[in-house]
């Protein structure tokens, strides 16, 4: 029985500590489950004495070689994660070399060992996988579980842990203001402007968050120009497109000679229905595509030339009469 206990302390203790954070309830349960039936079918097995000589290590090795081919189906042992508890059971079953009762004194001190030495590569990978960045992408992981599921609520709620988390890391933000942003258009296109209001409230939380912080980044900008754009759209409020263009303007300060910064800002105009200002947006980002002739993986797709062209020529018509 304590042979059981140690060695459920080891495995179940290690695996608890490293993915409680994607524990829902059903997976709780069948845990604890399983730790249970650990525990009394190791204890069941080490007090029969009517076992064959030697069916102790035959299980153990057997055992020992569903873990190494599960291991090279999941790459088990290039995970922290695994690595150690599996080791631990591939050391158990050699260690249990002649547990037949002639060795058994040998053997228990061998499996005395290994369980020694299971506790602290268990206690090792807990220390790693209970830091930030850990528990962080333990987070997302159970986001992108919840999502596969078509649970959006529950993968909100672990976005919003990780970005408690980590605030500075940017894929909870942009995963958490997808997931608001598709909220907000669908209320919207179901009349409640109200909760889509609260939900465009709720996705600039987090980019508010990041630009408020010491290390900006213009990606946070872009992110929030473009939400404020659907916004504008779907909630038919023209004072947040003003925002967009004004934040949008702010980026263009600082990159005067970004295509696609230049490109996004006819866009927004023509959104607008400033066309004359939106015609000047996109000769600037046809003369900027020109400059670019060296690097033609810079350079403008010839349908979005075509695109922008298109849109001078109606811009010009509109403006003559």
């Amino acid at each position: 029985m304590i042979a059981a206990l140690l060695s459920a302390c080891v495995l179940f203790g290690t695996q608890y500590a490293v993915q409680s954070a994607m524990m829902d309830a059903e997976l709780a349960v069948l845990w604890l489950v399983g730790l249970i039936g650990f525990v009394v079918v190791a204890s069941a097995i080490a007090t029969r004495d009517d076992l064959p000589p030697g069916a102790m290590r035959a299980g153990l090795l057997g055992m020992s070689i569903a873990v190494l081919v599960h291991s090279q189906i999941e790459m088990a042992f290039a995970l922290m994660a695994t690595a150690g508890p599996a080791w631990f059971l591939v050391g158990l079953a050699g260690s249990g070399d002649g547990l037949a009762s002639d060795a058994r004194p040998r053997a228990g001190r061998g499996v005395a060992s290994t369980l020694a030495c299971g506790c602290v590569l268990s206690a090792l990978v807990v220390a790693v996988f209970t830091s930030p960045v850990v528990r962080h992408q333990a987070q997302l992981a159970k986001a992108s579980d919840y999502l596969y599921h078509g649970k959006p609520n529950h993968a909100l709620a672990a976005l919003e842990a990780a970005h408690t988390i980590l605030p500075t890391d940017p894929t909870a933000t942009r995963w958490i203001v997808t997931l608001r942003r598709d909220e907000m258009v669908s209320r919207a296109a179901m009349g409640d402007v109200a909760g889509a209001r609260r939900a465009f409230a709720l996705a600039l939380q987090p980019i508010d968050a990041q630009l408020a912080s010491t290390t900006p980044s213009a990606s946070a900008s872009r992110q929030r120009i473009g939400l404020l754009r659907e916004a504008s759209e779907a909630i038919g409020d023209p004072a947040l497109l003003d925002e967009a263009i004004d934040l949008l303007h702010e980026l263009a300060q600082r990159a005067p000679h970004g295509l696609s910064d230049a490109v996004l800002l006819g866009d927004l105009y023509w959104q607008r229905g400033d066309y004359t200002q939106a015609a000047a947006a996109y000769n600037r980002a046809l003369d900027i595509d020109e400059r670019l002739y060296l690097d033609p993986a810079m350079r403008l797709e010839a349908a979005e030339r075509s695109r922008l062209v298109a849109r001078l020529n109606e811009a010009a018509s509109s403006t003559l009469q």
